[in-house]
């Protein structure tokens, strides 16, 4: 007698049909009939469902489907055997299919004992952030959300270039994978041609004798689906578009982790200086004529670059002034 099927919890359920669908390939309804405790779904359920996770769906024949784009899924040894064999794999690594937040879910444990060098990595997050409290917007699948938690000996004054920092070795990482134009639209914010590619955002708890916990949010767009591209307010892209092929995620999500843990081991002991120089030349807003949103107020002004600490120069009203991350928001002048 065949054993009775069960109806998964709902997020058990998505993860178990979007495991079956990833790669592509058509399956009948019937065939994604165990996600649904045996009962066969509707191709408007399923259509629905995982509209919901920004995934389209190709309808082949009366009750079959495929993804209209294969996705390809975290995995764990993928990603941590490459840096055990060269020394920089994390203490711990969650990969996450629906989240909240990566980096909400390991401010939680900043402070434990366990929280240095934890990565969360998600498929898809409900609720992602960027600066200033903005939206994350990334379909499931179609990018890096990750977060990296690190223990930091250093003065609170220093961690606000670790922003900065993190974009200039993400750029690098960009660049070593082909997007040989790739830059930092300051503070921390990753461009191609106009257009962003990517995000960072750091939060810190900051603890006593200057041992902080800082958790660093990397956002890239890998595979956006072009129509939710055009759906997006500001002008978004992805490495796809970028470099005309297909890109690992995991082997991303690799390399950006390899460089990190030897950027984070330099910067606890000298801060943002080693990477002063490299991030000048990634430096997209430099001499450019922008509109500075402060206080309340816009304001025209003109980029001079970024200084030795991390801070922007800009020129508002024939006055230089200096600014630090998290002051201002600088976009094109009308």
């Amino acid at each position: 007698m065949p054993s009775k099927s069960v109806l998964l919890p709902k997020p058990a359920r998505d993860e178990q049909l979007l495991k079956l669908l990833a790669d592509g390939k058509i399956y009948s309804t019937a065939r994604l009939a165990s996600a649904f405790g045996g009962e066969t779904p509707l191709l408007g359920t399923l259509a629905a469902l995982l509209g919901s996770y920004g995934v389209e769906i190709e309808v082949v024949g009366d009750d079959r489907l495929r993804l209209k784009h294969p996705i390809e899924l975290f995995e764990a040894d993928r990603i941590v055997s490459p840096l055990e064999r060269s020394g920089s794999a994390p203490h711990r690594i969650d990969l996450a299919f629906s989240i909240d937040s990566t980096n909400q879910a390991l401010i939680e444990r900043a402070g434990r004992e366990d929280a240095h060098r934890h990565v969360c990595l998600a498929e898809f997050q409900r609720a992602g952030r960027g600066r200033r409290g903005t939206a994350w917007i990334a379909p499931l699948g179609s990018g890096l959300c990750m977060s990296v938690a690190w223990d930091l000996r250093v003065a609170p004054e220093t961690l606000l270039s670790l922003g900065l920092t993190t974009a200039t070795v993400a750029v690098r990482v960009l660049r070593s994978l082909g997007i040989d134009d790739v830059g930092i639209k300051w503070p921390n914010d990753i461009w191609w041609k106009n257009r962003k590619l990517g995000g960072i955002l750091v939060e810190t708890r900051v603890g006593p004798h200057n041992k902080h916990t800082a958790v660093v949010g990397i956002g890239i767009n890998v595979a956006f689906p072009q129509r939710r591209l055009r759906e997006i307010e500001q002008p978004y892209t992805d490495m796809q578009t970028a470099l005309g092929r297909g890109v690992s995620r995991n082997a991303l999500a690799t390399a950006l982790l390899h460089e990190l843990h030897t950027a984070f081991t330099i910067f606890e002991r000298f801060g943002f200086a080693p990477f002063y120089d490299e991030s000048r030349g990634y430096d997209i807003v430099y001499g450019q004529k922008g509109q500075l949103s402060w206080r309340g107020a816009r304001l025209i002004s003109r980029a001079f670059g970024i200084d030795p600490n991390g801070a922007l120069s800009l020129e508002v009203e024939n006055s230089t002034y200096r600014f630090e991350a998290g002051d201002l928001s600088l976009r094109p002048a009308d």
